[in-house]
């Protein structure tokens, strides 16, 4: 695999946005996206002195990595806040990875959270908010809409493919419990198996506090967190893409891939 890294950007108009990047598919970071003001508002300590008890919507992972279940997908579990907390800071692979809805979140969450400006006005759009100890690992897949991932606190390094490497990657089955995965690990690929990978072309970024990454619709996508991370990220949507993003929710949703 060869990997070159994304380009780097100050943040720029949405006219622009929407012509360089979204419209032609093009993955970009824009450093200090997300400003001071909202930064200073996050820090672990706060959260767990104030929501340590609340139930948040966790992925179990193997080893750091989120796995899924060969017949039921991406297992998703109400745990307390306190029980992910406490992996913080920790040597061992972390055990559980929070993956929240961000209207299911306290309202004091929910405010200091800003929706950017390239798709606050999308008719679909749909928000996460992610807590990850260092060592979780989400496995390569891709999305229908496109993508925009904040980073508020720690760092997080995304490895992207184009939506022309899908058979370097050895996509899975449709009718597998993750059908929008592929069998590659690009951390540790088994090139005996999936010779192709060998030449596959990659691009790659670390996310730091106020990073914000544009990963396009399609794109595929391989996440590791290298410092205990908080994240959000918004998916969205316009135009004819609307009613096959709208579905391909719709079918996780159904088939609880998370």
């Amino acid at each position: 695999m060869q990997a070159m890294d994304i380009p780097r950007i100050d943040p720029v108009e949405p006219a622009r946005f929407e012509r360089d990047y979204r419209r032609p598919r093009r993955p970009v970071v824009m450093r200090g996206l997300v400003g001071e003001d909202e930064l200073r508002h996050w820090s672990f300590d706060a959260i767990a002195a104030a929501d340590r008890d609340l139930a948040v919507a966790t992925h179990a992972t193997r080893a750091g990595a989120v796995t899924a279940d060969a017949r039921r997908g991406i297992r998703t579990e109400l745990r307390a806040l306190a029980e992910l907390l406490a992996q913080l800071g920790g040597g061992a692979p972390p055990s559980l990875y929070m993956m929240a809805r961000l209207q299911d979140l306290p309202a004091a969450w929910r405010a200091r959270i800003a929706t950017p400006v390239y798709c606050a006005d999308a008719p679909w759009l749909t928000s996460k908010v992610w807590l990850s100890p260092a060592g979780t690992v989400t496995l390569t897949h891709r999305d229908a809409a496109d993508n925009l991932h904040l980073q508020l606190l720690g760092s997080k390094r995304f490895t992207l493919f184009d939506p022309s490497e899908r058979a370097s990657l050895y996509p899975n089955s449709l009718f597998s419990s993750v059908p929008h995965g592929c069998k590659v690990d690009p951390e540790a690929p088994d090139l005996l198996r999936y010779p192709r990978f060998r030449d596959a072309r990659a691009e790659r970024a670390e996310l730091a506090p106020g990073d914000g990454i544009y990963i396009p619709r399609g794109t595929w996508h391989h996440v590791r967190t290298t410092m205990d991370s908080l994240s959000v990220n918004f998916w969205w949507a316009r135009g004819a893409r609307l009613p096959l993003v709208a579905g391909a929710a719709l079918f996780k949703r159904l088939r609880r891939i998370g």
